[in-house]
């Protein structure tokens, strides 16, 4: 066992002992040796190596690193490079990594209700959210259908279908009503004289020559008959763009001991008044000569009669303008506050979700 007293001695030194010596033909060195001295080398230079001692070094001016999680954590940000102090992230926004220095919108179709959030949500079939940001998602509109999550954009009902409002899946006008526009509220009934039978439908079908005879909103042939009814038959019964449904005009109601009379309406004695008819009703004028109609009037303000405002209505849908020029304020679709001002309906307020259309007469849904 060879041992090193010296620990510092060179390296070089302490290699001499275990270099072969140069081959000479009259040294007569075994080729054992030669094998083992050739074996113990490389341990001999690890010895050497391990036997100096290193001195221990600082580093006094290199600057600490902070950690990972030495940053802001996903719900918050800073605009110190995303270390502390920390600011949570307000509600329509968040943040999924450490150290932001701001926090992400919700995208159109999401929203985030609250701050400190680290994701967001999608908005529910029914609801959408057209704009970033959103910490709510507003329902459906009328007329519009949101099938689907995570909707930015409401599709418009189909026509044959309407919504009122908050749908997943507009709804199919019933048998008997109908419309043929795109973002219908509603449908229209059938004129007189017109009926359908199916739910979905665009349009009506005429009663036959035989049966020429129906009211409004009849939703089966078999209703259609040959005998007067209450109404008159309607030469058409279509939609126009706008929206408008066609109308039906009810027959004078009168006595069967007196088909051939003409009904006439009584004179009403105060300014703004006029003498509308009440249908379905008879009217007994008085006695002692005086003249005897055979449909049932009332004297109604037209100036400010909310519901025959500017004239005499029978039958309103949705608010529309009646042949007589009268309009039943309280009809018109999505309205808060409505009143009948010098025979105009004045509109104070819409429903939310809904402005005041171009016009002024109508409350639409606010796209």
């Amino acid at each position: 066992m060879l041992e090193f007293k010296n620990a510092k001695e060179p390296v070089c030194s302490i290699v001499q002992h275990f270099l072969p010596l140069p081959f000479h033909p009259s040294r007569k060195r075994s080729a054992a040796m030669h094998l083992l001295t050739l074996l113990l080398l490389p341990p001999v230079f690890l010895l050497a190596s391990s036997a100096h001692e290193e001195p221990t070094r600082t580093f006094n001016d290199v600057p600490l690193v902070p950690r990972s999680n030495d940053r802001c954590s996903p719900g918050t940000y800073s605009s110190n490079n995303g270390y502390p102090p920390c600011l949570s992230c307000s509600a329509g926004s968040y943040s999924k990594e450490y150290g932001v220095t701001s926090c992400r919108q919700a995208r159109a179709g999401y929203y985030v209700s609250s701050g400190g959030a680290t994701t967001e949500t999608p908005c529910p079939s029914g609801n959408y959210a057209k704009e970033t940001g959103r910490s709510s998602c507003p329902s459906c509109p009328a007329g519009y259908q949101c099938p689907s999550d995570a909707l930015a954009n409401p599709q418009a009902c189909s026509p044959g279908r309407y919504s009122k409002g908050g749908l997943v899946w507009c709804e199919k006008c019933s048998a008997g009503t109908f419309n043929n526009i795109q973002g219908a509220t509603g449908c229209c009934n059938c004129a007189a004289g017109w009926f359908n039978d199916q739910p979905g439908n665009t349009n009506c079908q005429r009663c036959s020559n035989q049966y020429p005879y129906s009211n409004p909103g009849t939703g089966n042939r078999n209703d259609c008959s040959a005998t007067p009814g209450s109404w008159a038959i309607s030469p058409t019964s279509q939609q126009d763009s706008s929206g408008t449904c066609p109308l039906s005009s009810p027959f004078a109601v009168v006595s069967p001991k007196a088909r051939r009379r003409v009904a006439h309406a009584p004179l009403c004695g105060r300014t703004g008044q006029k003498a509308c008819p009440v249908f379905g009703y008879h009217w007994r004028g008085g006695h002692n000569g005086h003249h005897q109609s055979f449909a049932s009037y009332e004297c109604v303000n037209i100036d400010s009669d909310l519901e025959s405002c500017g004239g005499c209505v029978g039958y309103s849908l949705n608010g529309e303008r009646s042949p007589d020029g009268g309009r039943d304020c309280s009809a018109i679709p999505n309205v808060g506050s409505v009143r009948c001002h010098k025979g105009q309906c004045i509109i104070d307020s819409c429903q939310a979700g809904c402005v005041l259309a171009a016009g002024g007469d109508l409350c639409v849904p606010n796209l």
